[in-house]
Formats: C-alpha cells, structure tokens, sequence
C-alpha cells in the first residue's frame, strides 16, 4: 500500500516512534538524528527526496516524541533493528546518523551486519577517550550543548523546542554518548560506509578516522571548514545529492 508524501506518524506496530515520508513502494532510507535534535534535523533534505524514497526518522529515546525514556545508545540499535527485521525484511537502502544518531548507527552495523547497503556516519565519537560533552552540573550547562551545532535562526527555534526535555535523560544521553565505544565487530558489516566530518571539528576527526580504519573499504571525507553538524543541517543540499548519488549506485549494481 502507497502513501501520500507529507509527512506523518508512521502507522504500524513499531517499537519506536518514527515520523515517515514518501511512498512506501520507493526504497527506504533513514536518518537518525543528533542529540537533543528532532525530526528537523533533516526537515529540508526529505523536501528534496520524499518524491522519490520514503524515508523514515526515529525520534530517539529521551528526547520529545519518543516512546520512553533514554536508556542506552545499545538499547535503541536493538530497537531499530527490530523494527526494521520485523517490517523491512531486515535491510534497509540506506541509513544515516548525525552525532548521538552517528553513535547509534555504529552500533546497528556491528550488530546486524547487512542492515542497509549504504551508510553516512556524520561526526560520531566512538572514542574511548572524549573531551567533546562534559557531565553536565547544572542547568547553564543543560543548556549550553547549543554550542555544538551551528545553526540558524529558524533552527535555533526549533532547538529550543526539541531539547526541552526531562534533565534526567539529558545527563544519561550525555553518559552515554561519552562512554560509547566503537564495536570490533563493524568491520564485518557489508554496508558501503561513508564516513564524515568537519574540518573544525578536532575533537572528532580521530574518531572518524578510527571508523574509517576500522571499515577497511569504507570511504572517508573531511568537509573543509565545516563544523559540527554543518553537513546535514546547513548544506542539504549536498547531502540529498551524495544521498541520490548512492541509490543511484545501488541501482546500477542491482
């Protein structure tokens, strides 16, 4: 059964909460947001692909929208996963993943080996040691996690919104996303892995170098003078074209 393509609640018996758009009878990607994030983290790149892929979005545990409360970056893959097994016969085209959402993606390719054929790993820390989110002691520093993503006005808006959320999942999130370790096990996935990050982003690019590494036959680009975040939510349009780029490939290997 085909869809229209606003967007809506997804309608089927899902673990998470998602938000889904396009016709169901186009190849399925997904986007995983970054923390403290939403939906509109990628708002203006499904307006250039809904007419051709139906695409779905996660709303993460412990952030507005979801389901429950954050438990752990390993606890929403398997949840995922299990969605996508139960209603995507266990792969999906392509998967991508800002930050938290990168983390989260990682953890889906060491798990279950053939998630997607594609992937686009964006400025995830998967580093045993982290200096990019301090614990947060108060709620000055609840609110500072601002500055690591570069945004615009109508985002900044949409920022304050989406990250009002319970303290307590802001400080497991957070835990979390420091504690989180790449998985040995990624580099037996069969995905083809894109690996990006900003040129300012310093904290970052070891740790995507050491996906990159770990991939064998992954691909990885330093994006000059990008910052944080700045590839999916200030230049869409070049995302949306590696993004038609990919399923192009994926069509002519088919």
């Amino acid at each position: 059964m085909a869809y229209n393509k606003k967007e809506r609640w997804a309608n089927m018996n899902y673990l998470m909460n998602y938000k889904e758009y396009g016709d169901t009878s186009n190849p399925t990607i997904m986007l995983i947001h970054g923390e403290f994030l939403s939906a509109w983290n990628y708002d203006l790149i499904i307006d250039q692909l809904k007419d051709r892929y139906h695409i779905l979005l996660p709303l993460l545990d412990g952030h507005q929208g979801s389901k429950e409360h954050f438990i752990s970056i390993e606890h929403i893959a398997k949840k995922i996963i299990e969605d996508i097994n139960n209603h995507y016969d266990g792969q999906l085209a392509l998967i991508g993943g800002l930050s938290l959402g990168g983390q989260i993606l990682c953890e889906m390719l060491s798990i279950k080996a053939d998630i997607c054929q594609y992937a686009i790993i964006e400025s995830a820390d998967v580093m045993k040691e982290k200096s990019f989110v301090a614990k947060p002691k108060d709620q000055l520093s609840y609110r500072l996690s601002l500055h690591n993503y570069h945004l615009n006005r109508k985002q900044k808006k949409q920022y304050k919104e989406s990250s009002k959320i319970d303290k307590e999942d802001f400080i497991k999130i957070n835990e979390a996303m420091r504690h989180y370790v790449l998985k040995e096990t990624i580099a037996s996935t069969k995905a083809k892995v894109y690996v990006e990050v900003g040129s300012k982003e310093k904290n970052y690019i070891p740790s995507c170098t050491h996906i990159h590494h770990t991939i064998k036959k992954s691909q990885m680009i330093i994006m000059y003078r990008y910052a944080h975040g700045d590839f999916s939510l200030n230049h869409v349009s070049s995302y949306a074209n590696l993004i038609t780029k990919l399923m192009k490939q994926k069509n002519t290997r088919s």
